[in-house]
């Protein structure tokens, strides 16, 4: 293959002394500004002095954190040496590579040089690591800094280390790499570059409307006259752009640019084309290298930042603003070969207002796979050191909080033994090049014989599902992942989908990167049957695969009477570490009592139940969880619980799965500690007070009875049941009980009068009884109401021959009398009995006579004998 022009660029002069350095020292920091030209010049530099004096001739290997860049560095590097990629350079990057044994620079991906490590601790045949764009500060980068420079202080003091970066804070990295470091600051070429802001509408944002004004207006701009770079989000809103700026009829040719598209199309964008280029790319295009022709951006602001989602801690990819030094990078791209011009589509108060820098990974994402990457090297170098803060030689240790939540993670899928070390299956898992989730799904799908199956559903869940959201559930067979394995087999075999739903909403696009991920995958991990069509699924064996890696994501579907909502509306389950959550329209498990939730998001919602929505979910019944689920979130229990129906506390033998309950048994009360049923019991009471009695009467006419007394000295053995001696009160109720039938087998004034001491007792039942009887036998009630004297009613018969009055307190407290006629209605209320028979009863007699003359109206009441019921006249 003939070589290309070699064009002089700024690092060259240098490169003696970076050569010099690496050959005398431990390490080397080069900091050279974008287009110097230090990404395809130190490595090929370093190669020509491997056979040094001081340097164990061997491979260079080369860090990059894309794709992208990793493979265009070795392409580019291979034609400047006049050889194809895959010879003296070459690359290895996920599910790619080309290599061979005369390769003597190797770029590639920092999971890929981690993996490398885990294979071959020592890195035998290794003579030089770089760091390339150290300053976006992944945390692979970290990790691989960190594991390099144990190598070097251990077991490989002839390791040679090489960081690089355009923007990067050599004092902190010189103090870190302390002893025989070099450091270089070398300027690159820049032109000037003109920058303007152009601040649109953020509620009405439309990207390709935006795009197609902001390039229209750049290509006449006089001061770009070369290419244009468009930095977008990623390569849906690239498709998007490319056909709204064709649509547009410009003289120009539209290049996209991204690690997603094929390589041959991504040359494009380095190569001159007789029409100006627009190139529209991602963030890929801010630290990569140089494209030769542009000189003009077009900058949206935003990029496809890594994350990870707070739900399942999975890595995520989401829309945000970027830094001040991305928007610084990015502008710099306009001035590499000739001055240029920046569009910013956005203020200038928005560029002020964001972060300077974004923050490392280390700091903010998710450490789950990174401390299963540190045990499974410390496994593989025989070291039983298990602290990720103290494992390895840190150059910003990870959040506490950051490893607990990591070392939690691990424990419940299998991974750490008691003393934090690895298990056997978390070395299973920790082979899989995936989130150690999805470790954990391919690990136990290999163990129950269906490998093949469980990696094509964990390459699903990474690549994401091939199914778009929004449409209704096409099945309801209980699981997503399956339905969408199922489609992806029939795709396999030609064959066409069963349902137009499903047509509609496939994304044949993701469907080949799943296929591409799994066919990888599939022959590094040597899963058996791999490659042989899937038929019919075990669902049991899939669903303890997807449990293995989500046992912390089990929710129990709540029924229909408890989420008050109708039958047909969406189902809202019960997460077994706490909160809610709702299953989408579009979920295949929408009928399941129990489910995996393995793909869901935070909502807006105002309530916690419905703070989740689970858009892929997984059943699973309950023997499978039961088996399969997490030793250390089962618990047992004896609990009691209120029955409204019955309105009595029930006993139960439960078992629990986090904080649902998976399965229960009614126990007698008897087996129960009767505390427990009693404070239930009193909680319902307060709750539903003064239910079961019909209302607090007794206790009202109580206080009454005892206000009546008097001074404090006769009432001072008499309590107040208000406030804490109301609670007491009702305690002693519930004592021995366990039902509000058993509390009302007596009346609240029983209950009230227990508490009192016996004297008390015998004092308010003599000075104010509840009840007196009269001369005919015949017992009547006292009422004792609020704000007026105490009272009995009786027939005008129940009094006959009683003079007087009844009273109360030992005469002091006279009561009031209602004389009732025979149709129970008062015909005289007086607190004189004697005085009403002299003077009032000779004309009610009168009346009396006539209504009721059947019954008996004696001349003298005073001395008549009382009749207890309505009878005759007597005879005479």
């Amino acid at each position: 293959m003939p070589s290309v022009e070699i064009p002089k660029l700024p690092i060259d002069p240098h490169l003696d002394a970076v050569v010099r350095a690496v050959r005398e020292g431990a390490a080397v920091v080069l900091k050279a500004a974008p287009g110097a030209g230090k990404t395809t010049r130190v490595p090929p530099a370093l190669r020509a002095a491997l056979k040094g004096e001081g340097v164990a001739a061997g491979k260079i290997i080369v860090l990059e954190p894309r794709r992208l860049a990793a493979r265009l560095s070795a392409e580019r590097i291979a034609s400047e040496l006049g050889e194809s990629v895959g010879e003296a350079v070459g690359y290895q990057i996920r599910f790619e590579g080309k290599s061979s044994a005369r390769t003597q620079i190797l770029f590639v991906t920092e999971g890929v040089f981690l993996r490398m490590l885990r294979d071959d601790p020592k890195l035998a045949g290794i003579s030089v690591v770089v760091l390339d764009e150290f300053h976006e500060r992944h945390v692979q980068t970290d990790l691989a800094l960190a594991l390099t420079r144990k190598l070097q202080l251990t077991r490989r003091p002839d390791l040679r280390l090489v960081v690089m970066s355009a923007t990067l804070d050599t004092a902190g990295l010189e103090s870190y790499l302390a002893g025989n470091v070099r450091v270089f600051d070398i300027e690159g070429r820049t032109f000037p570059v003109v920058v303007e802001y152009m601040p649109g509408d953020e509620d009405g944002y439309d990207v390709d409307r935006t795009v197609v004004a902001a390039v229209r207006k750049m290509v006449a701009d006089p001061r770009c006259s070369g290419d244009v770079l468009v930095f977008l989000t990623g390569l849906a809103e690239i498709r998007r752009c490319e056909g709204a700026l064709n649509a547009a009829r410009l003289d120009v040719e539209v290049v996209p640019l991204s690690a997603e598209i094929p390589a041959r199309d991504q040359m494009r964008a380095f190569q001159k084309t007789p029409r100006r280029k627009i190139i529209l790319a991602t963030n890929v295009a801010e630290t990569s290298l140089t494209l030769p022709y542009v000189t003009g951006v077009v900058d949206t602001g935003r990029a496809k930042i890594a994350g990870h989602a707070t739900w399942s801690g999975m890595a995520t990819l989401d829309v945000k603003r970027v830094s001040q030094a991305s928007c610084v990078q990015r502008a710099g791209r306009a001035g590499r070969v000739a001055p240029g011009v920046t569009y910013r589509l956005y203020g200038e108060g928005d560029f002020l207002g964001r972060p300077a820098f974004t923050p490392p990974d280390v700091r903010r994402l998710d450490f789950t796979d990174t401390y299963l990457d540190l045990l499974a090297f410390g496994a593989a170098s025989g070291e039983r050191e298990t602290n990720p803060e103290t494992m390895i030689p840190w150059l910003e240790a990870p959040q506490p909080r950051a490893v607990e939540a990591s070392r939690e993670l691990l424990r419940l899928i299998g991974c750490l033994d008691a003393s934090g070390g690895l298990t056997e299956f978390g070395k299973k898992v920790a082979s899989v090049p995936l989130h150690p989730r999805l470790g954990a799904v391919v690990a136990r799908a290999v163990e129950r014989g269906i490998g093949n199956v469980g990696l094509l559903a964990a390459c699903l869940l990474s690549e994401g599902m091939i199914l778009s959201r929004g449409e209704p559930a096409a099945t309801r067979d209980g699981s997503d992942v399956k339905l969408q394995i199922e489609i992806l087999a029939t795709l396999r075999r030609g064959g066409r989908l069963p349902y137009a739903a499903l047509e509609r909403s496939l994304d044949r696009q993701r469907a080949a990167r799943v296929e591409n991920a799994f066919r990888q995958l599939a022959s590094r991990l040597k899963v058996p049957r791999a490659h042989e069509e899937i038929g019919v699924i075990d669902e049991k064996a899939l669903a303890a695969a997807l449990l293995a890696g989500f046992p912390d994501r089990v929710a129990k579907r709540r029924t229909v009477a408890s989420q008050h909502q109708k039958p047909n509306e969406r189902p809202l389950f019960n997460f077994c570490l706490g909160r809610g959550g709702v299953l989408a329209e579009s979920s295949s498990a929408r009928d399941a009592d129990l489910i995996v939730a393995l793909e869901a998001t935070e909502t807006q919602a105002r309530t916690k139940d419905q703070s989740v929505m689970v858009q892929v979910a997984s059943a699973i019944d309950l023997e499978g969880l039961l088996q399969d689920g997490a030793p250390s979130l089962f618990s047992t229990r004896k609990e009691t619980t209120w029955s409204e129906d019955a309105e009595r506390v029930d006993a139960w033998d439960r078992t629990y799965y986090g904080q649902i309950v998976v399965r229960e048994a009614r126990l007698p009360v008897a087996s129960v500690d009767q505390a427990a049923i009693e404070e239930l019991l009193r909680e319902k009471l307060q709750e539903r007070w003064p239910k079961p009695f019909d209302d607090a009467s007794d206790l009202d006419e109580y206080h009454r009875r005892v206000k009546l007394l008097g001074d404090e000295k006769a009432t001072a053995d008499f309590p107040v049941f208000e406030g804490e001696m109301l609670e007491l009160l009702l305690a002693t109720i519930c004592e021995g009980k366990r039902s509000f039938r058993e509390i009302a087998e007596r009346s609240l004034f029983e209950y009230v009068e227990e508490q009192l001491p016996y004297a008390a007792s015998e004092k308010l039942r003599n000075a104010l009884p509840a009840m007196i009887t009269l001369k005919n036998g015949r017992k009547l009630k006292v009422v004792y109401e609020a704000d007026r004297p105490p009272y009995v009613t009786g027939t005008m018969q129940d009094f006959f021959g009683l003079v007087e009055t009844p009273s109360l307190h030992g005469g002091r407290l006279p009561l009031t009398v209602q004389l009732l006629g025979p149709n129970k209605r008062p015909v005289q209320i007086t607190t004189d009995l004697a005085g009403f028979w002299e003077r009032g009863y000779p004309a009610i007699k009168r009346e009396l006579i006539r209504d009721y003359p059947r019954h008996h109206w004696p001349d003298d009441p005073k001395s008549a004998p009382p009749v207890q019921h309505k009878s005759k006249l007597p005879k005479p």
